[in-house]
């Protein structure tokens, strides 16, 4: 995303850079403060567009993937929900804890704990897939009957023209170590899943979602300096 969010960004994530495999992933959820009187996100979006500028959602920043989301649920479902964003993803959630902010899209690591507590209601998750984190949360396709993934991914790459030996190594070491029973529980504590993939899929899942949230950034005129 920082290269359409920067317009000054001096570096291609194509270009610049030889992917080695992705290593594990974590989806946003959003979630609500109980007194929003919605138990699915069919009932939020039927609440905000009975509202417009009534509700509001709460991110990590501008610019965050956080942010992003909101923006594409949002654009998605032509909904008038006010962003408030925050210094990080724990004052987002405290604002949305303390009623503050009707909503919270959020990062899972940030914000299961409350809601395996009780003290936000989760109403959709920002994936094409459930996690085994949360079971009984519904993906947003399941939910709305539109697959929004919003998924934080994390992976290896290096420099453009790294001998593809090398790319071979690294990438058969890596996924021998996400695919280890030690390496998912460990991961699952944190709130991510073990995936692993070829080089070749983790360059077409960048050049996918490169685009994707490039409409995104553009359609809403998100721009840092």
């Amino acid at each position: 995303t920082n290269h359409t969010l920067f317009p000054k960004a001096n570096y291609d994530p194509h270009r610049d850079f030889a992917p080695i495999s992705m290593l594990c992933s974590s989806p946003h959820i959003l979630v609500v403060h109980p007194s929003i009187p919605a138990t699915t996100m069919n009932e939020l979006i039927a609440l905000a567009k009975a509202s417009p500028g009534k509700y509001s959602y709460s991110s990590a920043g501008p610019g965050t993937p956080a942010h992003l989301a909101g923006e594409l649920l949002k654009q998605t479902f032509g909904i008038d929900i006010t962003h408030v964003p925050f210094k990080g993803g724990g004052p987002g959630i405290t604002s949305t804890l303390g009623a503050h902010t009707s909503m919270a899209v959020t990062a899972l690591p940030t914000g299961i704990n409350y809601v395996r507590d009780g003290s936000l209601r989760p109403l959709g998750m920002f994936s094409s897939r459930r996690t085994s984190l949360l079971p009984n949360v519904p993906t947003m396709a399941e939910a709305t009957g539109q697959d929004l993934p919003a998924d934080i991914v994390n992976g290896f790459l290096a420099p453009a023209k790294t001998p593809r030996a090398i790319i071979d190594t690294l990438n058969r070491e890596i996924t021998k170590v996400m695919a280890s029973a030690d390496t998912k529980e460990r991961l699952a504590k944190l709130g991510f899943e073990a995936i692993g993939s070829t080089p070749e899929e983790f360059e077409a899942w960048v050049r996918t979602e490169t685009v994707r949230w490039g409409k995104v950034i553009r359609d809403n005129k998100i721009t840092l300096e």
